[in-house]
């Protein structure tokens, strides 16, 4: 039997976040090793134009719901026509489209990847979904492995693959700190605090928020820059203007595709999620030189591992947020050590070529069990 292992990946998000990414990241790694993978994504999603762009097979459906007939029937065609031998659910979604076509089709083997960390649902219909039709999970953290232990998926069934970050991407040609500087009206010398992030609840920027005054008390000359977009942008905004900040305190710079070129212009990078289920834009900071302070929320204690690599404050709280920015800001060394030991971590220790061996070695596992290899 061929040694080759035939893929097809399921996605129903329209966006291209952290999750997305990986996907990609994942398939081009398989392709590249000569196991065939193909996607099954939005028509109008981003995955679907860079997938075909990076020269993947994609087939475009559309999933409008959990529960889609027409999708469910469509994607079971995929089943029979491709053949593959491992059927890989990359959101929620698509766990419950996977593994219904599946069933009905008795095509391929079965294996999702959560990639969020919000709790799982402790219903009876979530237990009955997440304990059944699923050979293995592959839990992109420890914390997100915890979840799934919570409703009683079988701690064997369950196997944890870090995401990963491209390194390549992450040297820009040359610094742009000055240039940012002028655009984002910062002074020469100011301390520049940066997050990135879709403006979503599980990235808890209304603590970013209300940690800028807090800071201030501290550290006068600092400012604040938050990148990105989202549906709360509107909230944010309304809770920045009850602050009543100095001009230029803080920038919102909205989406932006040159995240990689930012990072290193930062003095210190913070995620403030209360969500999470890695962080693969702290591993980007890590990776680039940035210092950075984290929240304990999911995974993103096991990125900065003891704390060398990075502060740790508590989730969901704001006064601690700017104590940990604060303690960054105002000790240089502390700095430059965190700075020095994260980028030694992200670089060494999430690299695509774990993330795609790791998961190759769980279809491996999932194959022979089934006696299949």
């Amino acid at each position: 039997m061929s040694d080759s292992i035939r893929t097809l990946h399921i996605n129903t998000d329209r966006t291209f976040r952290g999750g997305e990414r990986q996907v990609l990241l994942l398939m081009q790694g398989l392709a590249a090793r000569g196991h065939p993978a193909e996607l099954i994504a939005q028509p109008d999603g981003e995955l679907a134009r860079r997938a075909e762009t990076a020269g993947l097979c994609v087939h475009r459906i559309r999933m409008r719901r959990a529960v889609d007939p027409v999708a469910l029937l469509r994607i079971g065609s995929m089943l029979r026509k491709i053949r593959p031998d491992i059927v890989h659910m990359h959101s929620g979604r698509a766990h419950t489209l996977g593994v219904a076509a599946s069933a009905l089709t008795g095509r391929g083997r079965r294996i999702v990847s959560r990639r969020v960390v919000s709790p799982v649902g402790r219903s009876w219909l979530s237990r009955f979904k997440y304990r059944h039709g699923v050979d293995r999970y592959i839990a992109i953290s420890e914390a997100v492995k915890g979840e799934l232990l919570k409703i009683d998926v079988p701690a064997e069934r369950v196997a944890v693959v870090y995401s990963c970050i491209a390194p390549a991407r992450l040297e820009p040609e040359a610094n742009r700190s000055a240039e940012l500087r002028r655009e984002w009206g910062i002074p020469p010398g100011a301390p520049m605090v940066g997050t990135v992030g879709a403006m979503c609840a599980a990235k808890g920027f209304r603590h970013f928020v209300d940690a800028v005054p807090r800071v201030l008390a501290n550290v006068p000359a600092a400012r604040f820059v938050l990148v990105g977009d989202g549906e709360l942008r509107d909230e944010l905004e309304r809770r920045i203007a009850s602050l009543d900040l100095p001009a230029g305190v803080l920038t919102l710079t909205g989406w932006r595709d040159d995240v990689p070129e930012l990072l290193p212009c930062f003095d210190l990078f913070v995620s403030s999620s209360v969500e999470e289920g890695l962080g693969t834009t702290v591993m980007q900071a890590m990776a680039v030189g940035t210092a950075v302070v984290v929240t304990d929320a999911g995974g993103l204690p096991e990125v900065v591992g003891s704390g060398k690599a990075g502060l740790v404050v508590p989730a969901d709280d704001a006064a601690a947020l700017a104590g940990g920015i604060v303690r960054a800001l105002n000790d240089p060394d502390l700095r430059a050590r965190m700075a020095r030991a994260g980028r030694d971590r992200a670089v060494e220790r999430f690299t695509p070529e774990g993330m795609i061996e790791g998961t190759l070695a769980v279809y491996r596992e999932v194959l022979e069990r089934h006696g299949t290899r």
